[in-house]
């Protein structure tokens, strides 16, 4: 497995999702990229973020993660501007399944039946990562 980290803090929203890609591919001699862990700081717009990420990775590669407080890597470490960090992984081995439920602010016990219908259950299955998004009312 190849794991490569970027980290900017760039207030451009596409640019940093550029930057921030491409350093991250150079970092972990990524050939291909299997999967993206992403997020960024509450001041950088996240759709421009994530344009700017496909921009370099396609459309094809998933891209996980969301909004973050701060911003941290072993080299680099924000809590303020406009921070962002990925990590892109490339695996010929492990496989990685999605699953995603909306209305959280609706119904939460809903949502998690919904979600964890959606996951796989085999003896292959050995990790989950859940990223519950607490925010009920986005900004206007």
């Amino acid at each position: 497995m190849k794991v490569g980290i970027g980290y900017r803090n760039e207030k451009d929203a596409f640019l940093s999702g550029k930057l921030v890609a491409e350093a991250a591919i150079r970092n972990g001699s990524i050939e291909r990229p299997d999967i993206v862990l992403a997020f960024c700081g509450g001041r950088i717009d996240a759709a421009v973020f994530f344009k700017g990420l496909q921009s370099i990775i396609g459309k094809r590669t998933p891209i996980i993660g969301g909004s973050a407080v701060g911003v941290f890597i072993n080299t680099d470490m924000s809590y303020e501007g406009y921070s962002t960090g990925i990590a892109i992984f490339q695996s010929d081995s492990v496989r990685c399944k999605i699953a995603a439920a909306g209305d959280m602010d609706q119904d939460e016990r809903n949502a998690g039946i919904k979600m964890a219908r959606q996951l796989p259950f085999g003896p292959e299955d050995k990790l989950l990562l859940i990223f519950y998004d607490s925010v009920k009312i986005p900004p206007s």
